[in-house]
């Protein structure tokens, strides 16, 4: 298994504003707002990451990401991608075109990513 699987309670911060980016998220379960200078500027539920950016370009985080609700997200860092790549090539290919899809739509709509 990759990643380490995180719950965070409503109200909680999984991310903060402006700090050093070390790891990207995937929601499993719950609601997460993003907030831009303490607005809320998106909502997360599963399926969807976040992070992606300042863990790939290694930037640090431009936004906030709290919790609405009890929720559980996926945290994989720079470790966990490499070994992935090492050890399931293919799985990571996946992974890696998901990320630059993402990556691609927040260029295009002037987005970035916490």
């Amino acid at each position: 298994a990759y990643g380490i699987v995180n719950e965070v309670t409503a109200g909680e911060d999984v991310v903060d504003q402006d700090q050093a980016s070390d790891a990207l998220y995937l929601v499993l379960e719950g609601e997460l707002a993003v907030l831009r200078y303490g607005k809320e500027t998106a909502r997360l539920t599963k399926h969807l990451s976040f992070g992606e950016m300042g863990l790939l370009l290694g930037q640090r985080r431009t936004a906030t990401v709290r919790a609405i609700v009890y929720s559980r997200v996926l945290e994989l860092g720079q470790t966990d991608l490499d070994r992935m790549l090492a050890e399931e090539p293919a799985r990571a290919a996946v992974l890696y075109g998901t990320l630059a899809e993402c990556l691609a739509e927040y260029v295009t709509v002037g987005r970035s990513s916490p």
